[in-house]
């Protein structure tokens, strides 16, 4: 609303109820306000207006009772998600949005608030369903601690391949089809996921030719 001239939530609730709202008054709906309470204690005195304000309700009223007889109507919920038919959510990636800022390297640079991904997006599926297809099929061991000389701590060093890259390294990739339209996506096992559904953050998978940071081909 703007700063000057606007309506209040009892103004514009005031016009949907057919009032009229007279030109010069500091608050029009108001009066409205007090007539109703008029009308319903029979006082129109500003001490009744003070302790219906400061009691937050007016002492022998009540709601309008009625007798209602009505069908709830049938509800038909669809099919829960399973293995065979999974739930894929699209939903907006943290960094770049609906993929507006694909272009602006500080926010891609900045780790997911959740999934700590940066410069990517992935397709987030729990355990459960990785287990069941065959995705997840076992536990990687964590980096055994080794005690740092002359600090007094220990820190955790991964073991070195051959490739210069531990084990775990590499997400597996999966094939993600909804409505014949295919895509390619790495997959990210997020714990506290719901089973049977995939999150796929949009944004990314652009390519341009003009050297925009994390765009190009």
């Amino acid at each position: 609303l703007p700063l000057h001239g606007g309506l209040s939530e009892l103004d514009l609730l005031h016009l949907l109820g057919g009032g009229d709202l007279p030109q010069g008054e500091f608050f029009p709906a108001m009066g409205e306000v007090k007539t109703t309470l008029a009308e319903t204690t029979g006082k129109a005195d500003d001490e009744a207006w003070r302790n219906a304000l400061t009691n937050g309700f007016v002492e022998g009223t009540s709601y309008k009772t009625g007798e209602l007889s009505a069908v709830p109507p049938e509800i038909k919920l669809p099919p829960l998600p399973s293995p065979n038919s999974l739930e894929v959510v699209f939903a907006t990636d943290d960094s770049l949005l609906d993929g507006r800022f694909i272009d602006n390297a500080w926010l891609q640079e900045a780790p997911d608030p959740v999934t700590k991904i940066t410069w990517d997006n992935a397709a987030q599926i729990s355990p459960v369903t990785a287990k069941a297809l065959g995705i997840y099929d076992k536990v990687i061991a964590l980096e055994p601690k080794t005690p740092l000389m002359r600090i007094g701590t220990e820190v955790k060093v991964s073991k070195r391949y051959e490739t210069g890259e531990g084990e775990g390294n590499h997400s597996p990739m999966i094939d993600l089809t909804v409505n014949g339209r295919e895509i390619r996506v790495p997959v990210l096992i997020a714990y506290g996921h719901a089973d049977n559904a995939i999150t796929l953050p949009v944004g990314y998978g652009q390519a341009a030719d003009d050297g925009r940071s994390g765009a190009v081909k």
